[in-house]
């Protein structure tokens, strides 16, 4: 799940737009290799992420990965990205966060090009 600290700035020329990620294991079964990606939207640059996450690029599309080898029953974790929103169009388009249970611990390539199908639900 993902949401958008500062929605006030969405639509604010040269704001850097705050993004937090959660991701929860509500099983009882110990999730393997949570694999996240967030493509900057249009008209959006990549700004920041926090010390776990990944900068990347696939065909001039910025985005930002993380990747969790283990996620135990219950156990949660937070992760950050700052976007900032280009001056010459003040509109953005959603952003939207993938992710995907890969079953193993090997982290993916940073820039494959076929990145993790699922789209987060903002909370």
């Amino acid at each position: 799940m993902y949401s958008l600290t500062n929605p006030e700035d969405q639509n604010i020329e040269g704001r850097i737009l705050h993004y937090k990620i959660r991701v929860k294991n509500d099983t009882s079964q110990t999730a393997r290799g949570i694999w996240i990606r967030d493509v900057m939207p249009l008209y959006t640059h990549f700004d920041a992420v926090d010390t776990q996450g990944e900068y990347g690029v696939i065909e001039g599309r910025e985005h930002a990965t993380w990747f969790v080898d283990r996620l135990l029953p219950g156990e949660e974790k937070e992760f950050w990205v700052d976007i900032l929103q280009d001056f010459c169009c003040p509109e953005i388009q959603v952003n939207q966060v993938n992710y995907e249970l890969t079953g193993n611990e090997n982290r993916p390539y940073v820039n494959d090009p076929v990145g993790p199908r699922n789209v987060a639900e903002r909370f």
